[in-house]
Parts: C-alpha cells; structure tokens; sequence
C-alpha cells in the first residue's frame, strides 16, 4: 500500500508500508527529486572550505606581493625629494658638459700653442708659421675668456614643481611596468612552452612563499637618496656654487668659513667623494640624523693663470685621509676632474713650509707644465755660486720654481732609460759645481763618451771607462775619509761646516753610468762596497756621491746602496720595478711611477731630497751656453787658484803615486785617458775587507744581502737544504725566517729580500698554498732547475 506522506524539508517522498512479506509486484519507481543530488554536494562542500582555508593563509601574501609590485612599478619607493634632485641632476650635468667642452677646447688649443712653440725653440718659425703661432694665441685667449665666464657664472637650476614631480614620476611607473609586463609575459610563455610541469610544481612554492609574506608581510617603504643624487648642488633651495662662495649649509648640513672654499676647492671635493676618498657621514638618530659632507678648503690664495690654477688644499679631518693617500690615487682624481695625469700636480706640503699630514697642493693645468724646457739659471752667471748654503739650481717645478739640490749632506741617485735626459741633469750639476771654487768636481765616465770631455779642464779627476782606476780611486777616498774624520774629532766637530771647507773642499764624484763598474766580474763587489761605504759614512766630511745608470736593475743598484743615498732622481724608465730601483720599493704604487713619464719630455722625472718626490724637469743648456759657465767657471777658479794643478790636490796625488799616471783636467790630452796606469796595488788593497755591505744600515735599518751571480747557487742550495726532500713549495716569509735561524747568509732576511733574490735566479715567485694557507711563495721544481737538478 502506497501513502503519501508530510514532506521533509520541502521534498516528496514516495513510501511503501509492507509488514513481513515481499513487495507486491509491480510498484511503481519514485520520480528523481532535488534530494536524489545531495551527497555530492557535501564533498563540494569540504573542497570549498579547504580552498577557503588556503586563502585564508596565502592570499594576504599575495596581496603583499602584489602591492610591493604595484609600488616599486610606480615609482613609491622613491620619494619626491629623489625625483626632485634627479630633475636637477639633468640640469647639473648639462651645466657641468658646457664647463668641460670649454676646458677641453682649450686644452687642445693649448696644445696646438705648446706644439708650435717648442718647434720655434729648436727649429725657428717661417712667416706663415709665425702667423700660425699669433693665430693660436688668439684662440686660446678667447677660449680662456670663455672659460672663465663659464667659471663664474653659478649653478642656478630652476626647482621642479610638483606637478613636474608628479609627472616624473609617472613616466618612469610607466617604463617600469613596461619592462615588467614584458618580461613576465616573456617568462611565463617560455615556461608553459618549455616547461609546463615545472609551472604545476611552482605553484606550491609560491603558496609556502605567500605564506611566509602573510606572517612577514614587506613594508611599503621609500628607499634613501642614492649617494649620487646627494651633491651639495641639487639640494632643496640650492641656487649656486661660485668662486670664494661656500656650498648651501642647508644643503651640506656643515658651515665652513666662505673665504676657504673656492670653485677649486669644489673641484677637488667633488673628484674626492668620485673616487671614494671622501664619503657623507651620517650623525644623530631618528628625527635628529643628518648627513654632512665634509669638505677640502683652501689655505692662501688660489694661483690662476694661463697655465691653470694652483693651491693649497687641507683635506677635511676625520676621515683617515692624509695627503699620500690621496697622492696614491693621483690618476684616478685626475680622471675625475677631467684632465690627463700629467696635467695633475699633487705635492704635500712640507712642515718647513707649515705643512702637515692633511695639506696638499694641487695645481692643475690645462697644458703640461713641463712640455718646454725652462733654461738654467745659470746662463750669464758671472758671480761665484754658493753650493754649500744655496744649493745646485739643477731643475724647475711645474710653475717654473727653480730646484735646488744641496751639495753638502745630500748624495744623489740618478736612473732613467736611455734618452730620458740622465745627461741634462748630470751637465746642470756640473756647471752648478764649476761655479764655487770651493768645491773640487770628479768625473768618472762609465760610458767611454765624448759628453764630458768638455768639461775636463776644470775637473780635478776625469777618466774614461776604467774600474780599476775608479777602484783606486775609492781606496784614495776612503783613507781621504779617515783622516777628515780624525781631524773633525781633533776639532771637536761632527761634521764639516762652512768655516772649514779651506781646509777640507767639498769633493763632489761624479760616476756617470754605474753599469761597468758595479757588474765588473773582477772588482764589482769592492767598488760596490766602497760606493756603499762612502755613501753612508762620507757626507758628514764634504765627499758626495753623485751617480748615474740607465740600467736601472737592482744587479746595478743594489738596495743597500740606494738606501744609503738620500737623493734619488727617477726619470722615465721602462717599468715600475726599475722606477722602484731608483726612487725605493713601493714608491711606483704610491703614484710616483717613472714609467709613466712621456719620452716626449726629456729630463722630466721624481725628484726626492730626502722626502716625497715631486715632478721636475732639468734646466737645459745649448752646447753654446754650457761652454759659456764652463768659461765663467774657469776663471773663476783661476783667481782663486783652484784650477787642476793651482794647488795641491792629495787625491790626484796619491791617485799618481798608486798608478802611475794623473788624470787630473783629463791627463794628457784632456779626453780622460786612463790607459797605462798599474793597478795592481789597488786590486790587491785589502782594506775594506771589514766591511759588508749586506750588514744593517749605519741608520740601523737592516737591509738583506743581494744575491749576486756568485753566491745565488750556493743561497738557493741552502734554501733547499732547509725543507724535507718531498716539501715542493714554501712561503717567502717561512724561507726567510728559515735562513735567519741558518745564519750562513745572514740573519736579516724578510720575504721581500728574499722574493728579490730569487727572482734574480730566475725563478718566479708567486701565489701558492702551503697546508692551505694562501701566500707568496715559490715552487721548489724551480729551484732544482737553476741547479740544474734533475728534481
């Protein structure tokens, strides 16, 4: 029986009552209603409430994400202060391009000036040529009117507005979500392409990833100006940067007094923070940082002049900047402000010139201040000279000061490849010394040239390649240098002062070309010893070393010896280790790297009395002008009885009566022939066997032995002998303290003596392990080799 019945939640539903027996046939089937679909929906259901929870977790991530996007794209994370100071930049930079154009204008124009005067200095000008010189002059007053102008017009930009602002800074959102939705759409098509199953396992990725971004959400912040965009002159309310005018104190954040800040001073700043010598500093916390920027000032006036300009900088305190390190990055500050390095002068200021760590002078040039020579000052110079007070004027700065070498406590180093102008600085000696009667000149000529012959009849000893005669002389000197001594302690004296130099004449020995003399298989080693010794203990008694080499190696110009000289005078040389043979280790790497000097400017070199080379060049004299002092000298040792043979000379003396011959003016003849001298007595002198000239510097600065070709076997062989047979490397300071403990070559050994020698076997030192601590060091198999072994 069939019945219908109360519906249930809205439903028909058919029934069939029926107690025990079976149905009756022929039912009829209930019709599909809404509840025939119920029990999918309740699995939908448990889906739906997943993916809910996944939202839940993830979606405030990608939210995040997508906002983080949104504000980079937009340009949000910059702020308007940013966009300001780039608008300004556009115009700095065009402000900045006019200047430079300028200055590179008359830079050539100078050039072009510089190129037809030094043509009328050696060859003469015709007509049109001297019309071509007028002309050029013209276009560089012009252009450095034009300059000039530029210079003291100041940097006035026109502020954007806000709606420039905002402009800017929709236009770069729209290149930013141009190039965003590029390559995304790049990417995404690359992906599905190439990789579609790689896309399904992201998904779950970025899912833990958006997870992450809901618990650690990124804040939506604006980034700090770029230290590019922090100049003084695109600060808010900027209007200019003029010569003798301070930076904007709202704009620098740091007051200096107006009179020290010059459009120099500017200049030279702005190269500092360029090459990371200086950098803003940032001071205070929260609403009370700021950031200064420090800055060079000057000290004295600012010389400008056709040349350029010139002045003395203090760079500002703090910051760890002293003068050599800004010295040390010379080229890249010249880069910075636009010029060559050699139109770059960088020099400390001395303390005898009220100068300190911190104080520089820069001169900048807008055309080689050494590109023409300068004549010497001693042309028409008919009075005696005072070398004793005054000095040798040898050379010119590079605003045409005139270089004076001491010759009284000072010897001096000269070094430079061949033609770089050794013999310019030698002759400017020479006239400097013919021209005090007190002082008795040698020359010794390593070369076997002509060059000096004209000046042989005032020299008191002149002779051509002979080291066994420069041997003998060197013994002469040496007992010369005795009795000084023990004269000066009868007196109660130190040294030699200008009251005694009637008694004691200063001897200046000029050995031009060490090369022979100090590589001579035979007697090399006793006249280094002795050109050591004299150096390092003669000074104080008037006997001055002046030498010379255009081979500057350290086989020539052993380190003790340079380190005994206190003038060093480096002209160009091929690279930076023979411009460190002469000037000292390291000096190349502090910016004073002869090697870089122009062969077009002979005599141009480092100069260091003692100190800090500077940039000179030597004073030149025609063969004309030099035959003139040379005549001026003459009879001025004349009158003063001073001439070779005038009185007497107990060099040349003894020099005579140990060989048998006088080279005194040049011996016969006057070419400095030194043939037919017997010198056995001087090479067999054992007088100076008690010196070493590898021990500790009179100074007590140890200095290593130099390894010459005798002994360089016998060192390596040691270096071997002192490590296991399977070692097959070393470090350069383990080898030196090796040899220290030995003691068979001395104990004064560092890694850098020992790099030396070996590289002077042969063998290459470089970057090696040993038990995984990296260092310089050398392969043991090179070693074998320069023994010959068959390791």
């Amino acid at each position: 029986m069939s019945a219908e019945v109360t519906p249930y939640e809205g439903e028909y539903v058919w029934g069939e009552f029926v107690e025990d027996d079976a149905p009756s046939a022929g039912a009829p089937e209930p019709p599909d209603g809404p509840a025939t679909h119920r029990r999918p929906s309740r699995m939908s259901q448990t889906v739906t409430t997943a993916a809910r929870a996944v939202a839940g977790l993830t979606g405030p991530g990608y939210a995040n994400l997508w906002h983080v996007a949104v504000h980079t794209i937009s340009g949000g994370h910059k702020s308007d202060d940013e966009f300001r100071r780039a608008l300004v930049k556009i115009q700095f930079d065009q402000y900045q391009q006019q200047r430079t154009e300028a200055q590179t204008g008359l830079t050539e124009a100078e050039k072009r000036l510089a190129d037809l005067m030094s043509t009328a200095a050696t060859t003469g000008l015709n007509q049109d040529q001297k019309i071509a010189v007028h002309q050029a002059r013209d276009e560089v007053r012009r252009r450095q009117a034009g300059l000039t102008a530029l210079r003291a017009q100041p940097f006035e930009p026109v502020q954007p507005t806000a709606d420039q602002i905002t402009r800017a800074r929709r236009v770069s959102g729209a290149k930013r979500f141009v190039f965003a939705a590029v390559a995304v759409t790049a990417a995404g098509v690359a992906v599905v392409i190439q990789a579609p199953l790689a896309a399904l396992a992201a998904l779950p990725v970025s899912a833990v990833g958006a997870w992450w971004l809901t618990r650690h959400p990124i804040p939506l912040t604006q980034r700090e100006i770029p230290e590019a965009l922090r100049l003084p002159e695109l600060g808010p309310g900027v209007t200019a940067t003029v010569p003798g005018q301070a930076p904007d104190p709202t704009a620098v954040h740091e007051t200096y007094d107006p009179s020290k800040v010059s459009d120099e001073a500017v200049e030279f700043t702005r190269a500092l923070y360029a090459t990371k010598l200086i950098k803003p500093v940032k001071v205070g916390e929260g609403d009370n940082a700021q950031t200064l920027f420090p800055h060079a000032t000057i000290e004295g006036p600012v010389v400008r002049d056709e040349l350029g300009w010139s002045a003395v900088m203090v760079l500002p305190s703090g910051m760890d900047l002293d003068a050599e390190a800004v010295m040390k990055k010379r080229v890249k500050v010249a880069a910075e402000m636009s010029v060559d390095e050699s139109l770059l002068i960088l020099e400390r200021v001395p303390p005898s010139a009220g100068g300190h760590a911190r104080m520089i002078r820069v001169s900048k040039f807008v055309v080689d201040p050494f590109a023409v020579s300068r004549p010497s000052p001693l042309i028409g110079q008919t009075e005696p000279l005072d070398l004793w007070e005054i000095g040798a004027p040898v050379a010119f700065g590079p605003r045409g000061d005139v270089v004076f070498i001491p010759l009284r406590d000072i010897a001096l180093l000269l070094g430079g490849a061949s033609r770089s102008g050794k013999g310019v600085a030698i002759a400017a000696l020479i006239c400097a010394a013919a021209l005090d009667p007190r002082v008795r000149f040698r020359i010794i000529d390593g070369k076997g040239s002509g060059e000096h012959n004209r000046s042989a009849r005032l020299a008191a000893t002149f002779f051509k390649h002979s080291p066994e005669r420069l041997l003998a002389l060197l013994l002469i000197y040496k007992e010369e240098m005795d009795r000084r001594h023990a004269r000066l302690s009868d007196l109660g004296r130190s040294k030699l002062d200008a009251d005694l130099l009637h008694e004691m004449p200063v001897e200046v020995v000029v050995v031009d070309e060490l090369y022979p003399y100090t590589t001579h298989k035979k007697l090399g080693a006793k006249i280094l010893r002795l050109l050591i010794l004299l150096g390092s203990q003669g000074l104080d008694v008037g006997i001055i070393l002046v030498m010379a080499t255009q081979t500057p190696m350290v086989e020539v110009v052993p380190r003790l010896l340079r380190n005994n000289v206190g003038g060093r005078w480096g002209m160009r040389t091929d690279d930076a280790t023979s411009s460190n043979t002469i000037l000292g280790d390291g000096r190349a790497g502090q910016g004073f790297d002869a090697s870089k000097i122009s062969d077009e400017t002979r005599g141009v070199g480092w100069l260091a009395l003692g100190g800090i080379p500077r940039k000179v060049r030597s004073c030149h004299t025609t063969d004309a002008e030099f035959a003139a002092i040379m005549a001026v000298g003459y009879a001025l040792r004349q009158a003063a009885g001073a001439l070779p043979g005038q009185r007497f000379d107990p060099i040349e003396e003894a020099l005579l009566q140990l060989t048998g011959i006088s080279t005194a003016a040049g011996g016969a003849g006057g070419y400095g022939n030194a043939e037919g001298g017997t010198y056995t007595a001087a090479q067999d002198d054992d007088t100076d066997d008690d010196f070493d000239p590898y021990a500790a510097d009179e100074d007590g600065d140890d200095e290593a032995p130099e390894v010459t070709i005798t002994n360089m076997r016998e060192i390596v062989a040691l270096i071997l002998s002192l490590y296991p047979a399977d070692a097959d490397r070393a470090h350069l300071a383990d080898i030196a303290d090796r040899l220290n403990a030995d003691g068979t070559h001395g104990d004064d050994w560092d890694a850098v003596a020992v790099g030396d020698a070996l590289r002077n076997a042969g063998v290459t030192v470089k970057p090696v392990r040993v038990n995984k601590i990296p260092g310089k060091g050398v392969f043991f198999a090179e070693l074998h080799a320069v023994l010959g072994d068959a390791n």
